[in-house]
C-alpha cells in the first residue's frame, strides 16, 4: 500500500493499492464519529466496486443512502485556498452563503477570475433588472437565465449552438466567444473583384458591422 499526501485547505491522505476497498468501512471508522458516509462514484465504477464498498461501510455500522445524487459542501470564500470553490468534475457543488445581491455578484466574479473567466455563468431570478445588472458586470461569453449551466452552456434548453467546445474570448484568452462549429473549423477562400469607385472604408465597415449586429 501506498500513501500520498494531498495539500490544500486541508491536508489528507490518499491510499493506494490493492484489496484495499473491502477495508473501506474500517478506514472511514477510524477518521472520525460520523454515522452516514456517501460514495461519490459515476455510472462506469459503480457497477464494477459499489457494492464491495458500501458492504464494507455498512459492516463498519455507517448507513450509506442509495438515492444520495449530490453532496453540497458549505464554502466560504474563492480562490486557491478554497477547494470547493475550483471546477469540480464530480457530483459536488459548492454552497455559498452571502448577504445580498451585491455581495453575491462580486463573489461571482472573485470564483469565475480565479478558474473560470469568460466561460458561463447561470442566474435564476425572475427579476430582469437584477437580470441586467448582473449581466452587465460578470465576465463571461454566455450568460444563462433560469437554466443549469451544465446543459444550457452547451446548447440544452437555451438556443445556443450545440457545442462541447466553447471559447471563452479575450477575457479568458480565446480567440472566440462562440460556441465553436463546424464553421469556425473550415478554411473558406475569397475572391474579391476590385471596384470601380472609392468607397470610404469606415463606412463599408460600418456597413459590415450593422449587418452583424441585426
Amino acid at each position: 500500500m501506498k500513501a500520498v499526501t494531498v495539500s490544500a485547505s486541508k491536508q489528507y491522505n490518499i491510499k493506494i493499492g490493492p484489496g484495499l476497498l473491502p477495508t473501506i468501512g474500517e478506514e472511514v471508522a477510524a477518521l472520525g464519529k460520523a454515522e452516514r458516509v456517501c460514495i461519490v462514484s459515476d455510472s462506469n465504477v459503480w457497477p464494477l466496486y459499489g457494492e464491495i464498498a458500501q458492504k464494507s461501510l455498512e459492516k463498519a455500522g455507517f448507513s450509506v443512502p442509495a438515492e444520495t445524487k449530490i453532496l453540497v459542501a458549505k464554502e466560504q470564500d474563492a480562490g486557491a485556498k478554497y477547494p470547493y470553490s475550483h471546477e469540480k468534475l464530480c457530483p459536488v457543488l459548492a454552497w455559498f452563503v452571502v448577504k445580498d445581491e451585491e455581495a453575491a455578484k462580486n463573489l461571482a466574479m472573485k470564483v469565475l477570475y480565479h478558474e473560470g473567466v469568460g466561460h458561463t455563468f447561470s442566474m435564476h431570478a425572475k427579476d430582469k433588472e437584477a437580470v441586467r445588472r448582473f449581466c452587465r458586470d460578470i465576465p463571461v461569453s454566455r450568460f444563462l437565465v433560469n437554466a443549469p449551466a451544465a446543459q444550457g452552456g452547451i446548447g440544452a434548453a437555451t438556443r445556443l449552438f450545440p457545442a462541447l467546445t466553447l471559447g471563452c474570448g479575450a477575457v479568458g484568452g480565446s480567440s472566440s466567444s462562440e460556441n465553436i462549429s463546424p464553421m469556425h473549423l473550415i478554411n473558406i477562400r475569397k475572391v474579391a473583384w476590385g471596384r470601380t469607385n472609392e468607397d470610404d472604408l469606415v463606412e463599408i465597415l460600418t456597413m459590415k458591422i450593422l449587418e452583424r449586429l441585426k
